[in-house]
């Protein structure tokens, strides 16, 4: 057991290289074994390993080593995250006579789970994973924050229980090698695949705000409960300009909570209006960021993509507040990073964004730890596309059945591709009419996929008859269902916070950061804020082709004119350019006829026919042939299972 739990050790160490250890529980105590000074040993009704490395930001004494026990030695922890209100939370607990010996917030939380049980689990403001072992009954609690913002994975295999921040680390025990079917057709949907499932069969994710009580014979049953459900109740009746100024004053309280730490905190400088809400409201705060950085690529990479120049924005924010931005130009040497971005990927994401992330937080970890991100802002304020789409849905449905069919039809000619001035908006437009010709749920819900695999003759025979008819959707229905309210904008929002936020956005971001052992915290997803945010009426989020109004509001004064009237664009990578020019070949040689006949998954014509009219301009299939390759270059990981030099 103790090796099994050293190599899990291993296979996380990029998550915290500062310091490890084990805890071995056992019954009876063993006083003779020859241990690392890293391994604690204590009696236990049942024998369990937990394994923890630390990435030391609060008291970077040995005082928080863990696994951390409460005094009794009852409960022990492993813990990975912040806890942003641990300091009122120690002071609650110290009134009744409770007694600390460090700073950090991981023994606040274990004393509070000791005073309070699970329910601990409500007063808690931050995010985290967490588990929690009850050495006298023999039980395991694993919980995650929220929004799931820290990964949580669990597998029940050969009649143990196994748990880790990264399904790398329970393949070290646990070998799995069986694809979940069901996961691949989300994957190949969405980019990424929903939780609770995950590409792997029997591999699953503790839900955000969720607890699990893991209990000696019913490993394989375990006891998941919600804590927190978002439950968006509009108050309509609330002043427009009151709104925008308890957004304000919440999410500078968030900004001031999320600057804790015993180390440098720098930011995520984009130039759009979330990261520098952030930067700015840190300055307000009387604490600027140690640096704050911003990242962009070459104008030979980006003259397929038509997006907004993140430099120069982010230029003229440093130059407005008076910091220095460190700009990161990325040229990166794709055929070697890609491999290592999907080994530290985990999962299959396809999102280009991934190597942007990476690149940024490798560069930041020279001189930070921490870094502040304006992510969650879109989510809970409405700030993509799909969004508008809601007042343009309306309106459409108004036109002759005859126009919309036409505009459907019309869709098909439209060129997607290539450098030419004009495509970025006809690909959207293609995107939209195409959307707009579906039933009014269905409308909304493929908004969050980027290809329709079944339906285009993507898979194999094989494939097509373990997938059946498989509802990718499975996820997202069950959330637009769940939310009683006719206002679309609402439940889209409501899609975007429980599924694409945890599954997709927070994923990436967390692997990609971790990778190079840094901490990206997100104020925007605070839980006060997120409270008032759920309270306000789409109207102030949404309205006509204008996003985040409310923000928007509560950031005049603070962020520059220039910036809050910016043009949304998303971060992402100039894929479209890679797949042209400096992946041409590797797709050519990973999607081969070859390649894909041996896999068996998918029919090699409709690959081929992918690529070719993609290459002509007819179609922009570039997120499908990334995800594809992506797919590919994480099977090969997952048949070596060995970590790239």
């Amino acid at each position: 057991m103790l090796e099994q739990a050293l190599e899990m050790r291993r296979r996380l160490q990029n998550r915290g290289p500062d310091d490890w250890g084990v805890g071995l529980g056992v019954s009876p105590p063993a006083t003779d074994l020859r241990l690392p000074s890293n391994v604690t040993v204590f009696q236990s009704a049942r024998p369990i390993a937990i394994v923890n490395t630390r990435l030391s930001i609060l008291d970077l004494s040995s005082a928080g080593h863990q696994p951390m026990s409460t005094p009794d030695r009852r409960y022990w922890i492993v813990y990975n995250g912040e806890v942003f209100n641990f300091a009122e939370l120690r002071r609650d607990l110290e009134s009744k006579n409770y007694h600390f010996l460090s700073k950090t917030d991981t023994e606040v939380v274990l004393r509070l789970f000791e005073a309070y049980g699970v329910a601990a689990l409500q007063r808690l403001n931050g995010m985290f994973a967490v588990a929690i072992w009850d050495a006298h009954r023999g039980q395991l609690y694993l919980a995650r924050d929220r929004f799931g913002i820290k990964p949580l994975y669990y597998a029940y295999a050969d009649g143990d229980f196994l748990f880790a921040s990264e399904m790398k680390a329970l393949q070290a025990v646990h070998r799995v090698a069986t694809i979940n079917t069901d996961a691949l057709h989300q994957y190949l949907t969405f980019l990424h695949v929903p939780e609770p499932n995950t590409i792997l069969a029997g591999v699953r994710k503790v839900k955000p705000g969720s607890w699990l009580r893991i209990c000696a014979g019913k490993m394989n049953e375990p006891d998941e409960n919600p804590y927190w459900i978002a439950t968006p109740q509009p108050i309509s009746s609330i002043p427009y300009r009151d709104a925008a100024d308890a957004v304000r004053e919440k999410l500078q309280t968030a900004v001031a909570r999320q600057l804790v730490a015993d180390v440098p905190v720098s930011a995520f400088l984009s130039g759009g209006l979330d990261s520098t809400s952030i930067v700015g409201l840190m300055l307000k705060n009387n604490t600027p960021p140690h640096a704050v950085y911003a990242a962009g690529f070459s104008a030979e990479d980006m003259k397929y993509e038509r997006v907004g120049d993140d430099l120069k924005y982010a230029a003229f924010v440093a130059q407005s507040f008076g910091i220095h931005c460190a700009e990161l130009v990325m040229k990166p040497d794709l055929i070697a990073l890609l491999p290592k971005i999907i080994y530290f990927a985990d999962e299959p994401l396809a999102d280009p964004a991934l190597i942007p992330t990476f690149l940024i937080c490798e560069h930041a970890s020279a001189t930070t730890k921490v870094l502040l991100s304006g992510m969650g802002a879109d989510e809970i304020f409405g700030g993509y596309r799909r969004h508008y789409l809601a007042g343009l849905y309306a309106s459409y449905l108004r036109l002759p059945n005859g126009a919309r069919r036409f505009g459907s039809l019309l869709a098909d000619h439209f060129p997607a591709a290539g450098s030419h001035l004009g495509v970025a908006g006809l690909r959207r437009l293609k995107r939209l009419l195409r959307l707009l010709s579906g039933d009014r749920e269905d409308t909304y819900l493929q908004t969050f996929s980027w290809m329709h695999p079944r339906a285009e003759g993507l898979y194999s025979e094989e494939l097509l008859a373990d997938v059946g008819e498989s509802d990718a959707f499975v996820q997202h229905r069950d959330v637009w269902r769940s939310l009683q309210t006719s206002d679309a904008i609402e439940r889209l929002l409501f899609v975007d916070t429980r599924v694409y936020l945890p599954s997709h956005n927070l994923n990436y971001v967390d692997r990609m950061s971790m990778a190079s052992s840094v901490e990206v915290r997100v104020p925007f997803l605070d839980n006060d804020l997120v409270d008032l945010a759920f309270s306000l009426p789409s109207k102030f989020k949404v309205r006509h082709l204008s996003g985040k109004r409310i923000l928007k509001e509560a950031m005049k004064g603070i962020v520059p004119d220039r910036v809050v009237h910016r043009p949304k664009t998303g971060f992402s990578a100039p894929i479209r350019g890679w797949l042209s020019r400096d992946l041409r070949t590797m797709v050519d040689d990973l999607l081969s006829a070859e390649v894909i006949n041996r896999r068996r998954l998918f029919n090699a014509k409709t690959v081929f026919r992918m690529v070719r009219q993609h290459r002509q301009g007819l179609e922009d299939s570039s997120h499908q042939i990334w995800a594809l390759l992506t797919l590919e270059l994480w099977l090969r990981n997952l048949e070596s299972q060995a970590s790239p030099a």
